[in-house]
């Protein structure tokens, strides 16, 4: 059984730096966790995106490289 699961957010221009990222990307992490049972969240950014890359930072990811990002629980 697969332990561990790609994560990408899109969120549309008008809807931008509202904080829907944040949430979405919290509950995802949450649900995950307990009732996916997944060990670890990984995601693939590329360096000019700037915002996502600070938000993903944020939430705990590690950046581990130049665009892979990763959360173990």
């Amino acid at each position: 059984e697969k332990q561990n699961a790609g994560v990408g957010i899109v969120v549309c221009k008008p809807y931008r730096r509202n904080g829907y990222a944040k949430q979405a990307l919290l509950q995802l992490i949450d649900y995950a966790w307990k009732h996916l049972q997944l060990i670890q969240l990984h995601s693939k950014i590329m360096p000019e995106n700037k915002a996502t890359v600070a938000l993903f930072l944020k939430v705990g990811f590690l950046q581990k490289g130049n665009t892979k990002f990763v959360l173990n629980r």
